[in-house]
């Protein structure tokens, strides 16, 4: 789960970052989930808001949790996704989002490796 989208396009300023990617049907990102109806995972959701707001150094090394996020609607390729990043004093929010309007929503909180 390492790997990462290709950013169609990005966007900063100060404590918010929004990115844009262009997902399709054929990429690895929907394989197995589901063969007949492709959908994007929601732990692939999570995994994507905590590994670009790492990038961006909007979150520190440690052990991420989420307490809050809904999935809102299920995101069906092809697709131009955004997701919005924003700092708080809690960690970070996000929300992906379509023309099809909001997906998934939620807060990243990073606690220490060792407790």
């Amino acid at each position: 789960m390492g790997r990462l989208p290709e950013v169609a396009s990005e966007s900063v300023t100060g404590d918010e970052v929004m990115l844009t990617f262009d997902l399709e049907p054929d990429q690895l990102w929907f394989e197995g989930h589901f063969p007949e109806q492709p959908v994007l995972a929601g732990v692939l959701q999570t995994h994507w808001a905590v590994s670009f707001a790492a990038q961006y150094g909007f979150l520190s090394d440690g052990i991420p949790s989420f307490p809050r996020i809904k999935f809102k609607s299920v995101i069906l390729p092809p697709v131009e996704l955004r997701l919005r990043l924003w700092r708080t004093d809690r960690g970070v929010r996000f929300s992906f989002s379509s023309e099809s309007g909001l997906h998934s929503e939620g807060t990243v909180v990073v606690t220490g490796a060792d407790g």
